[in-house]
């Protein structure tokens, strides 16, 4: 296939499956706030204290003050940093 700007394995949807798509994705949210559960948004980039092994998998770029950025694939980490930093959440956190 030509090159048309995108990388190998990206998904294009098309308005009729991106209409699909959302309508799911409202289905679902609506179910999980029906059940107490609060939506939270967390950063897709975070900083890249020590590279390790786990590193290895992960796109990384470098911030504007020199430090060194990761892309980040899995939020159980930030989610616990989260909780843990807002003494005033209710546990269980359903979020």
């Amino acid at each position: 296939m030509a090159d048309i700007g995108w990388p190998d394995g990206g998904l294009t949807l098309p308005p009729p499956l991106a209409g699909k798509k959302r309508k799911i994705e409202r289905a679902i949210l609506d179910s999980l706030s029906g059940s107490g559960f609060s939506p939270i948004e967390l950063p897709t980039l975070e900083y890249v204290s020590s590279p390790g092994a786990d590193d290895e998998d992960r796109c990384k770029f470098l911030a504007p003050d020199g430090r060194l950025l990761g892309l980040r694939y899995d939020h159980t980490s930030s989610l616990i940093r989260f909780v843990a930093s807002n003494e005033n959440m209710k546990l269980p956190a359903r979020l």
